[in-house]
């Protein structure tokens, strides 16, 4: 008994000490790659300028290369696409978790699921043939559409599951007071995974403003991603500044991806603690 405890021991100080390594190395990938990126950005910022750098033309052939468009075209396509989705997919978490309908609710799970396999070039094909019909095959609203279809299956799954865990007596205690089945969502269920909810916008947001497929195939000329312009104005790199502002473009990209999902992560582990709001 003894040498079993002893074996045990050790095998999880070498558990342990395998999974710290893992970290350790997750750590450095991470920091060299942030390492890169400003490295590699520092001559755009000294040889172009701050104010130049944040001017509202990007144009490489040209030698201007302001990031305001970039951002400001991201920000539109994911935020469009967040907006939408969060609405769709809290109205199918509610119908999913709250209301027992086998006919409705069966389907819907395999085609939500079923959304978060399919790949973004097919989402792209889909949104340049079937948006067509709607005059909205390309530009930022049919760029924010599809995206939101891609963002649906994080949202439907995420609210569904803190939905799933409001406490049973809380529901009954509403509905024991003369609340009907609608009210007592309102005032119970809602506030409860209010938290998640935003939780998981934020994390629907992080896809959405690291797309590039969908946004390169769907977004066209009328419009300007920073995921986009990598891809696009990737082949211009005819001297160390072009390359520069694009290193620049990925570190404010990987930044920003960065940021968001840490702030959703801390949103959803602090709803799932029971941290929420208040009735």
């Amino acid at each position: 008994m003894k040498e079993r405890r002893l074996h045990k021991s050790f095998g999880d100080r070498l558990l342990e000490g395998v999974l710290s390594l893992i970290a350790v190395f997750i750590f450095c990938v991470f920091f060299l790659l942030i390492y890169k990126f400003v490295i590699g950005s520092l001559p755009a910022w000294q040889h172009i300028g701050f104010f130049k750098l944040v001017s509202r033309q990007w144009n490489l052939v040209r030698g201007q290369y302001g990031v305001l468009p970039l951002i400001y075209g991201t920000f539109v396509t994911s935020l469009l696409a967040v907006v939408l989705a969060t609405i769709t997919g809290v109205a199918l978490a509610i119908v999913l978790s709250q209301y027992d309908w086998p006919w409705f609710n069966r389907p819907m799970l395999l085609f939500v699921d079923g959304l978060s396999a399919i790949p973004s070039v097919i989402y792209g094909l889909w949104g340049l043939s079937v948006l067509s019909y709607f005059h909205l095959s390309v530009g930022m609203y049919a760029a924010g559409v599809i995206l939101a279809l891609m963002v649906l299956p994080t949202i439907v799954s995420t609210v569904r599951k803190i939905m799933n865990a409001v406490p049973e007596e809380l529901k009954q205690g509403a509905l024991a007071i003369g609340a009907t089945k609608e009210e007592m969502i309102h005032m119970v269920v809602l506030p409860y995974a209010l938290q998640g909810i935003l939780g998981s916008a934020v994390l629907g947001l992080t896809r959405a403003i690291g797309e590039t497929i969908v946004i390169v195939m769907v977004l066209g000329f009328r419009g300007q991603t920073l995921t986009s312009v990598l891809v696009n104005d990737f082949a211009l790199r005819t001297h160390a500044l072009v390359t520069s502002s694009l290193y620049e473009v990925a570190l404010l990209l990987c930044l920003v991806a960065i940021l968001t999902s840490i702030g959703g992560r801390l949103l959803v582990r602090s709803a799932k603690r029971g941290q929420r709001v208040p009735l």
